[in-house]
């Protein structure tokens, strides 16, 4: 039942990112690229589910991840729900991961155990431990 609970909060937050995907994807038409951040004060665009604060952005080679860190009922594990539109997924286990180690390192060095597709098209989940 908990798995069961948390698969339907995963493709709830999914569900209600699509007014930000469509949001980058006009600024990206209007711009002629992506924007390099969405950090502000007041996060505009919340997945409205308990326990999941709000999507994050990064600008990812041609295009761009969003994502959220989801529930899981696997003790000691966390789970980071992501979308790229070019099913380029990328997430480091830590941040000095990205700041020592080459793209091929981080590569080869994910960090995660498992990485699942989630119902929706170009959205995945990860396992880390």
């Amino acid at each position: 039942m908990v798995e069961r609970a948390t698969e339907f909060s995963r493709n709830y937050a999914i569900t209600n990112s699509a007014q930000l995907l469509n949001d980058i994807e006009q600024y990206r038409n209007a711009n002629g690229h992506y924007p390099k951040s969405l950090a502000a004060l007041w996060p505009d665009y919340k997945p409205s589910v308990i326990g999941i604060e709000q999507y994050h952005y990064e600008p990812h080679g041609e295009a761009y991840n969003v994502f959220f860190e989801q529930f899981t009922f696997r003790f000691g594990t966390e789970e980071i729900v992501m979308y790229n539109k070019l099913d380029e997924h990328f997430f480091a286990s830590h941040a000095k991961d990205i700041l020592l180690w080459t793209p091929e390192q981080l590569r080869t060095r994910r960090g995660y155990y498992a990485v699942h597709d989630a119902a929706t098209p170009h959205w995945k989940y990860f396992w880390f431990d």
